[in-house]
């Protein structure tokens, strides 16, 4: 449930981190943007079919601590990371990421199927996936408050800065219309309501 927040983060902070403010840098972000999230789920799929191969050598035990040794790594970098973190360094800690989410989904779904047996197979899949988006949706909520309280706290700072605004800073699309003198600032306070 962690694990859909933290990616968040990372589009996030792979959208915002760099200064640009010409609609041109925008279109290139987005770009990046979508090659990253590319790159993140070549690293999930990797790791998942590496899963296979680890399943017959080593214990599920050992294969999760890999997997959450990855998402660890992933979440200090962004703990760490600020507005002017290289873009490669938020891809290079993406791929720890799409480790961790490759390493720990396969592994305890494997884990459930093959503890229920095969006559609770399709209940235990279901339950579990379940579970699993259930828990991502509350932690996506717990996140979304967090978040706006944040943001709101730094609207209430700067009056020249809206919602609005701030809404359309993170659509490659949208932020073209807003006022070039503001952007750093509204970065600042998008970024602090990630942290």
């Amino acid at each position: 449930s962690l694990i859909e927040g933290h990616l968040d983060c990372f589009q996030f902070l792979a959208i915002m981190n760099k200064t640009a403010i010409n609609i041109h840098m925008w279109n290139l972000m987005c770009n990046i943007h979508n090659t990253f999230f590319f790159l993140l789920s070549c690293f999930s799929i990797v790791a998942s079919q590496f899963v296979y191969v680890l399943q017959g050598r080593t214990k599920t035990y050992y294969i999760i601590l890999v997997g959450i040794i990855g998402m660890l790594i992933s979440s200090f970098s962004l703990l760490m990371a600020d507005l002017s973190i290289p873009l490669w360094i938020l891809i290079f800690t993406s791929a720890f990421s799409g480790m961790g989410v490759g390493f720990i989904f396969v592994e305890l779904q494997v884990k459930v199927q093959v503890d229920a047996g095969r006559e609770h197979m399709a209940d235990a899949t279901s339950t579990s996936y379940l579970i699993r988006i259930l828990a991502q949706t509350v932690m996506a909520a717990i996140y979304g408050v967090i978040m706006n309280l944040s943001l709101n706290q730094g609207i209430k700072a700067h009056p020249q800065i809206t919602l609005s605004m701030l809404n359309k800073m993170s659509d490659c699309r949208t932020a073209s219309e807003l006022p070039a003198k503001l952007l750093p600032l509204m970065r600042a306070i998008s970024h602090s309501g990630i942290r």
